[in-house]
């Protein structure tokens, strides 16, 4: 099932990539980055918090905060929101013992789950402005 998962999520940001706007393809690439080197350094980690892979989520957010501020659209705002939810889950696992291991990957999998969403979302606002401009585009042509 994960892997399904995996390659939905993949879909969705290659679509951004393809189909989208500046900002859109620079979050979607932000994901996949991030989702390639996250099995790369998840062997890495001594003791119970996965320090590389939380180092990758903060700076996988700080992109999408920065694509945020940059562009100043509601979607890239609400994903910033929920990356930082996602860095914010991680060390609340950290500091709270009673947080469950798969208390935490739920946690985790809701966030992500909202993400792809909130991505399929931005496409299809992106998709749906740009066939707009099209439209009056070719009403300008005739007048």
């Amino acid at each position: 099932m994960p892997y399904v998962l995996y390659l939905v999520a993949l879909a969705i940001c290659g679509t951004a990539i393809w189909k989208g706007d500046p900002p859109l393809r620079w979050s979607a690439a932000a994901f996949i980055i991030g989702w390639m080197l996250t099995p790369a350094v998840s062997n890495l980690s001594r003791g119970d918090w996965d320090m590389p892979v939380a180092v990758i989520d903060t700076n996988v957010t700080l992109l999408v905060i920065w694509v945020s501020l940059r562009w100043r659209r509601l979607w890239s705002a609400v994903l910033a929101a929920l990356m930082l939810l996602l860095v914010l889950a991680r060390v609340v696992a950290l500091l709270d013992p009673d947080v469950h291991r798969y208390g935490f990957l739920a946690a985790n999998n809701v966030i992500v789950l909202c993400q792809m969403v909130v991505l399929v979302v931005a496409i299809w606002v992106t998709l749906r402005g740009r066939q707009k401009a099209r439209g009056r585009a070719n009403e300008e042509a005739w007048s």
